[in-house]
């Protein structure tokens, strides 16, 4: 975690030549782009559109083809959709139903969204650089993420917190989806994420006082 912060600071006095809130603008990339969507706020509802809706009935009727899932996994696949986790819409892992197609839709949304909340300055910003540094750092400790024990996946980290879509912040979510609907919407980017540090199979196993400390330490009572 310290690395990660310390490559944040890094980052945020390399580009200090734009006369923007940086740590805030992070903040807004972090909390909109690359997060869950609620339809009860205000500013997520122009991500639960007609388009939306059809998109979403389809992935139901594809979950609900598959007779090896239980209620549970229906509910979370489909509860965890609505709310924009592109994971669930994608065509990966054993909890993809959807398509390369429909994430890219569903990242554009969410793109769409964050730029009406960017000041022109920290637009211009995020195309000429800002976002490419993100994906490059979003993605490169993603690996390594253990709080407050070891995790089913990893997590990318922005501005010093985790992000709520974890599947952005993979490589193959970064190359396959976020690079192409970044180039098409004018950021510069890499040609490819790096990649990833691969995750020990097995962490050591905190004793309840060494986990009681790091929810502490990250905030958590």
């Amino acid at each position: 975690m310290k690395k990660i912060l310390k490559e944040w600071k890094i980052f945020l006095k390399e580009n200090s030549r734009f006369n923007i809130d940086k740590d805030k603008l992070l903040d807004k990339v972090r909390d909109i782009f690359f997060g869950a969507y609620n339809s009860w706020d205000d500013e997520y509802k122009r991500l639960h559109d007609k388009e939306f809706d059809l998109l979403y009935s389809d992935l139901e009727k594809s979950v609900a083809s598959n007779t090896s899932l239980s209620d549970d996994d229906v509910s979370t696949i489909l509860g965890n959709a609505n709310i924009g986790l592109t994971l669930y819409w994608s065509d990966e892992s054993r909890r993809g139903y959807g398509s390369s197609e429909i994430v890219k839709k569903i990242i554009d949304k969410k793109l769409k969204i964050l730029e009406a909340n960017l000041e022109p300055e920290e637009l211009e910003f995020l195309k000429q650089e800002g976002m490419k540094n993100i994906l490059q750092m979003v993605s490169s400790d993603r690996g390594g993420m253990v709080f407050p024990t070891d995790l089913a996946v990893g997590i990318g980290v922005i501005n010093g917190q985790k992000v709520q879509d974890a599947y952005m912040t993979t490589s193959s979510a970064i190359n396959r989806h976020l690079i192409p609907v970044l180039k098409n919407s004018g950021y510069a980017t890499q040609k490819s994420a790096p990649k990833q540090k691969k995750r020990s199979r097995r962490e050591p196993k905190m004793s309840p006082e060494e986990m009681l400390a790091q929810m502490k330490k990250f905030g958590r009572s």
